[in-house]
């Protein structure tokens, strides 16, 4: 998992085994895992919650969401590094 942006204590971070998926970054505190928080990344830059199993309080999910769309070209170009292409969930 790469870790990109701490962000309210929370980490922001790639996973790994998502080759092929449409750009997302994943939220949770403390140890990166598979299974947090998704959101997808949109192709008109906009920041889509996919699921909240992180079960992140709305107040901070709504401040990280918002965090996310103001970087998403940072986010997108570090996604084309490490994975190699982009594709959009919408």
């Amino acid at each position: 998992m790469l870790s990109i942006y701490n962000i309210l204590g929370y980490k922001i971070y790639f996973s790994s085994d998502r080759v092929g998926e449409p750009i997302h970054v994943h939220i949770c505190r403390g140890i990166p895992k598979p299974n947090a928080t998704k959101i997808w990344i949109t192709s008109s830059g906009g920041a889509l919650l996919c699921n909240n199993k992180s079960r992140i309080p709305l107040k901070d999910l709504n401040k990280i969401l918002s965090f996310i769309e103001r970087n998403k070209q940072g986010i997108t170009k570090l996604w084309m590094r490490c994975f190699g292409g982009i594709s959009y969930y919408c």
